[in-house]
């Protein structure tokens, strides 16, 4: 706050055939009967392919709150919507499978991932939901270890699961190995409201929301594909989560400069704006303090000359308005706070500055003002 006057500066404390065959001579006539009648190719619509193959995952977190949930913030610390782009959060998919065949297998090994419970069929986005407030949603996507959306076999996914390459498996032997799963929030979701209720968005992937499926072959033969069908019963359930914390930004504030005047001048007014940017549906208050400490929202500007020691008496105002109420820093009352609630953008405030009169030594005057945004 000044008047003839540098700038006053406001400031903040602020997710099988049968192959057809030839009679061949009598010699090899038990060997090529054989051949006709076992199962080439097979795969697995419920995890198991008879008795000869077997496939399990589960998955563990490496970021977040740790189990096999992917946790955007915790619940101590939550995201800040405002920050638009928000880090990713990781996880690990470990997957073995057991071959019961005495010979050598290759098998090809789908992980299916659809749109989980609240939007099955939709995966492009995904959604976080809100338990208590299931309409409220943030957007995040899940990517598998090459960058691309992570899909699955079902009719209707416009992306495709993440397939392994072919895993050769001796008699009786198991493959393993890991697979990294990787959840992004969707950027600029800066108008999603936060809650401080303890409850965070959420999306839940089992059984077929999370579901493997494979094609096992044996005597040389190479599955292309995990083939086409996939059960609940083969599931590497997960959870993502997103806590989101209620948050205030201070934005920027003008300086109020009156300006130059003569000695004497009355009724002086002038005014700036103040920016602030809250999460949506956040009450936040913003509070007004002279240098003088006063609650009232009246302040005193002193001369930059030390040998002066003259004051020079101001209030502060909610707006221009001519019956604009005085703005300090009580709760309620005279000079109380101004009190809103955010939306996600930045909300512009203005305050009015007054002078009743300048009859003072001539001068520079000025003072700072404090901007405390409670929320």
């Amino acid at each position: 706050m000044q008047i003839n006057i540098k700038r006053g500066r406001l400031k903040t404390n602020l997710a099988g055939f049968i192959q057809t065959s030839r009679l061949l001579p009598k010699t090899i006539f038990a060997a090529a009967l054989w051949l006709m009648f076992a199962p080439v190719q097979t795969w697995a619509h419920n995890g198991e392919v008879g008795n000869y193959m077997k496939c399990t995952a589960s998955v563990s977190s490496i970021s977040g709150t740790g189990g096999n949930v992917l946790s955007f913030g915790t619940p101590t610390q939550g995201i800040n919507l405002l920050e638009g782009q928000i880090p990713e959060v990781q996880a690990t998919i470990n997957y073995e499978c057991k071959s019961f065949l005495k010979s050598t297998t290759h098998t090809r090994l789908c992980f299916n991932i659809d749109g989980g419970n609240n939007s099955p069929s939709q995966n492009n986005p995904r959604l976080l939901a809100h338990p208590k407030r299931p309409a409220n949603t943030l957007q995040f996507q899940l990517y598998k270890p090459d960058g691309t959306i992570w899909g699955s076999n079902a009719p209707n996914s416009n992306a495709k699961p993440y397939m392994t390459e072919k895993l050769v498996i001796g008699p009786d032997g198991t493959k393993s190995g890991q697979i990294t799963l990787t959840a992004k929030l969707l950027n600029h979701q800066e108008t999603a409201a936060p809650y401080a209720d303890g409850n965070p968005y959420e999306a839940i992937f089992n059984g077929v929301s999370a579901s493997l499926n494979w094609n096992t072959t044996y005597w040389g033969q190479n599955p292309a594909d995990c083939g086409t069908y996939y059960s609940s019963s083969d599931s590497f359930p997960f959870t993502v989560q997103a806590h989101a914390s209620p948050v205030c930004e201070f934005i920027s504030a003008d300086d109020i400069d009156f300006g130059t005047h003569t000695a004497g001048s009355t009724n002086l007014k002038q005014s700036g704006n103040l920016t602030v940017r809250c999460t949506n549906g956040t009450p936040y208050t913003v509070g007004l303090i002279p240098s003088n400490g006063n609650q009232e929202g009246g302040g005193e500007m002193k001369s930059t000359n030390p040998a002066n020691t003259d004051k020079i008496p101001y209030r502060l105002k909610k707006g221009t308005n001519t019956y604009a109420h005085y703005w300090g820093n009580n709760p309620s009352g005279s000079g109380s706070v101004l009190k809103s609630t955010g939306d996600g953008s930045s909300q512009t405030h203005i305050i009015a500055a007054e002078v009743k009169n300048t009859d003072y030594t001539p001068g520079e005057y000025k003072d700072k003002v404090t901007v405390d945004i409670r929320y």
